[in-house]
């Protein structure tokens, strides 16, 4: 069944069925877009409405609670080039793109701290697992130093 059904305002509304089984397929869509020519005539000039408009502007507002931003440290975002996982470990290239390590990085009362692990050395895996424990190390340092720092405050 084809059918049309514009909201013209509460209560009014502009709809036409046109059973597919007395008409046949065909003949019900071009009975159904004539019929929407003759409502598109009739709506010219209004504003269509939908049916729960006058509801919802009755309604008292709804005010959400305000809730503070969220504090994100930049370091904990992972990047979508991140070919380590771990956010702080990093694949160093030279400038023709040939891996050359992989560093820990991490910023420790404001500085960078970092520690590379040469793939020449250590291999691919043991450079890669040496740089996410060094990580790790760093992001102890950094926890207590900020708890030292928060207690002398």
């Amino acid at each position: 069944m084809a059918s049309i059904a514009p909201h013209l305002g509460r209560g009014h509304v502009l709809n036409k069925y046109f059973a597919i089984r007395r008409y046949g397929a065909k003949e019900a869509k071009l009975l159904a877009i004539a019929e929407r020519h003759k409502q598109l005539q009739q709506m010219t000039g209004v504003r269509p409405v939908h049916p729960e408009e006058e509801t919802v502007r009755r309604a008292p507002p709804h005010v959400l609670p305000t809730l503070p931003p969220a504090s994100i440290d930049v370091q904990a975002i992972s990047r979508s080039n991140n070919l380590s996982g771990i956010v702080g470990v990093q694949l160093h290239c030279d400038r023709r793109g040939v891996p050359q390590a992989w560093v820990a990085t991490t910023r420790l009362d404001g500085r960078d701290v970092s520690m590379v692990f040469a793939l020449k050395k250590y291999g691919d895996e043991e450079a890669l697992t040496l740089a996410i424990m060094a990580r790790q190390d760093q992001l102890q340092q950094r926890a207590k130093s900020n708890a030292m720092a928060g207690s002398r405050r």
